[in-house]
């Protein structure tokens, strides 16, 4: 629904921002929302399974790794990864998996979010933080993952990378 580009915009921050997702009903709203901000924040429906956009800068992938399964996952953190230029980032944030209850927790919401149709598929398969570590060192970047859940009970990570040498 476009919420981290809106409160990119809310920070000030004035770059062109495109986002993704494949669930039309999300864009629609996003693009209402962005009515106000101007054409350079763009809103198109788009599967991650799908080869992504021609882009040289920063890439974010939020909350979308574990609907992908292993194969898909692989290939959208290798295209992503080459989009990043010099001095962009590549911003992941994702639910991975992990021993403890906000694992099962986020797994049980994921799997109501699907039931009740608010996202259009079930996650099929979840993560490790080396294994997103480890595809995106082989590709060519250089970062960390961390816990990223603060007050919530959800297993969110977040990790930022960038290439290598910066």
């Amino acid at each position: 629904m476009g919420l981290s580009a809106f409160c990119l915009r809310a920070r000030g921050l004035r770059f062109p921002i495109l986002g993704l997702d494949c669930d039309a009903r999300k864009i629609a709203i996003a693009r209402d929302a962005a009515r106000a901000h101007g054409p350079d924040l763009r809103f198109t429906v788009h599967d991650a399974r799908d080869q992504l956009p021609a882009h040289d800068g920063s890439v974010a992938l939020l909350d979308l790794l574990q609907y992908l399964d292993r194969g898909e996952q692989a290939a959208l953190l290798r295209a992503a990864a080459e989009r990043v230029n010099a001095d962009g980032r590549l911003v992941v944030r994702s639910t991975l998996r992990a021993p403890g209850w906000r694992y099962r927790l986020s797994r049980a919401v994921d799997w109501f979010s699907a039931a009740v149709r608010w996202t259009l598929d079930a996650a099929v398969a979840y993560p490790t933080a080396d294994w997103v570590q480890e595809q995106l060192e082989s590709a060519g970047l250089q970062g960390t993952i961390r816990p990223c859940w603060g007050r919530t009970p959800f297993n969110n990570w977040l990790g930022v990378f960038a290439r290598s040498g910066r």
